[in-house]
């Protein structure tokens, strides 16, 4: 048996509300999610482009001062060749024949003063003029040291035998120039060879360096 007591109209199910635009599309929350995820999808690829073009940039830069830097240090750091020592560069060798031509023609020049003081000094030019052309001599030689010789500079072999003769000659003049401080009695002698050996290694070096 059923109990009479059921409710009125009002416990009855109530009828769904009805749209606010009956018969019209309403865009469901999914579409309008798809469609907002497209547009920042769209926009994304030009926004990281620029990005990474700024952060290129920026890593450029940093790498460009740190290469400067490396740069000016390593420069810096190189050892500089003195031309008081054998080496195998070309520019080196230049600059000891140079200093040599220039030695012997400040030698050349005390010799006409005739003292002992500037005969000193000329015997020392002299000798710092030999020296200048041996390291650069020597130095023409390693240049060409393990070369074939169908490889070998002519210029520079022809300069490196010029050289050999003009230390000779700066030998020959510094011995006349010590002996005619050791014997008065015979120093227009030794003054007139130690003259004539000076001209000789003067014009020979004056040769070797036309040839660099």
């Amino acid at each position: 048996m059923w109990p009479r007591d059921v409710g009125g109209p009002e416990m009855a199910p109530h009828t769904p509300q009805r749209s606010e635009r009956p018969g019209e599309p309403v865009a469901l929350l999914d579409s309008l999610f798809l469609r907002q995820a497209s547009r920042r999808t769209r926009r994304a690829p030009g926004l990281a482009s620029a990005r990474a073009r700024v952060r290129l940039h920026a890593v450029a830069s940093v790498c460009a001062l740190v290469a400067s830097a490396l740069s000016a240090w390593f420069a810096s750091a190189q050892p500089q060749v003195p031309i008081q020592a054998i080496a195998a560069d070309r520019s080196v060798i230049e600059a000891q024949i140079k200093a040599g031509l220039l030695y012997a023609e400040q030698a050349f020049a005390e010799l006409g003063r005739r003292d002992e003081a500037a005969l000193a000094s000329a015997g020392r030019l002299a000798w710092e003029s030999y020296t200048m052309m041996r390291f650069a001599a020597q130095g023409v030689r390693v240049l060409h040291a393990g070369r074939p010789s169908i490889l070998a500079d002519p210029l520079l072999l022809l300069a490196a035998r010029n050289l050999n003769r003009a230390r000779e000659m700066n030998i020959r003049a510094r011995a006349d120039i010590e002996n005619s401080i050791a014997y008065p009695a015979s120093r227009t002698r030794y003054l007139a060879s130690a003259t004539r050996n000076l001209g000789e290694s003067l014009r020979i070096v004056r040769q070797a360096a036309e040839l660099f």
